[in-house]
């Protein structure tokens, strides 16, 4: 018969493994997450993409010396103060966890509200918007676009070089802003007189209804400057391939 394992004995007892798969997992999670927070503070500004790295890094190192920590203290400490321990580390974990998970939230949270994803999109309506920039016009965001009502999505040419042809999603803010600008177009000015027509070089040419059915304006820079109506659809259809793509929603073809 074997008693059990006592302190300095070099065996330790099943209560020792019971805590030490307590004591280590958890230190080595607190060591992580606690050190790259604190890791983060430190990273020197203009690290760019070295930034996360360095970061982790000192949480990786805090991890080991908790581990190892932990790992020691449940290999020779009393067994009497393991469980106090271990309770101390689980629910320290347990916070850390909650912590991360809350601020993984937060951070989600506030992408959606810089995208425009909060808002719900509107009522899919047959809706097909077609806008081109002339190819003269020095500042462009597209050379043409296309806006689909029926699932809200935008297909655009992008400009320059060998340009793709990309798409993205409009947020409920871009769509709903789409569609209020064309519903002031139409309120305002009677598309079949064309308020631009007397004017030469058009800024935007769009035609906007059901296919086969569309009303068409072109829209020229001095007439987008005069007219409120047109000039706020102007600005919105330029800012989609933008803020699209600042806001990661930008899918372009190889």
């Amino acid at each position: 018969m074997t008693g059990p394992a006592t302190p300095g004995s070099g065996r330790p007892g099943p209560n020792r493994w019971r805590h030490g798969f307590l004591l280590v997992p958890g230190a080595a999670w607190v060591g992580l997450v606690t050190g790259t927070a604190l890791g983060a503070l430190r990273v020197p500004e203009g690290s760019g993409l070295a930034g996360p790295v360095i970061a982790l890094g000192y949480g990786v190192l805090a991890a080991v010396a908790l581990a190892t920590g932990a790992g020691l203290a449940a290999w020779r400490a009393p067994t009497r103060w393991l469980r106090p321990a271990s309770v101390v580390v689980v629910s320290l974990s347990l916070l850390v966890l909650a912590a991360v998970a809350w601020r993984f939230v937060e951070t989600e949270r506030e992408r959606r509200a810089r995208a425009g994803l909060d808002f719900p999109l509107p009522a899919q309506m047959p809706l097909t918007l077609v806008a081109t920039l002339p190819e003269e016009q020095t500042h462009r965001s597209f050379r043409r676009l296309e806006v689909e009502g029926r699932d809200w999505s935008a297909t655009w040419t992008a400009v320059g070089p060998g340009a793709p042809e990309c798409r993205a999603r409009l947020t409920g803010v871009e769509a709903g802003a789409v569609q209020a600008a064309i519903q002031a177009v139409e309120a305002r000015h009677s598309v079949a007189e064309g308020p631009c027509a007397d004017e030469a070089a058009p800024a935007l040419e769009v035609s906007w209804g059901p296919r086969g059915d569309e009303s068409r304006l072109a829209i020229t820079a001095a007439c987008r400057d005069r007219e409120a109506a047109l000039g706020e659809l102007y600005w919105i259809l330029w800012r989609i391939p933008i803020d699209a793509t600042e806001s990661g929603r930008t899918e372009c073809a190889d």
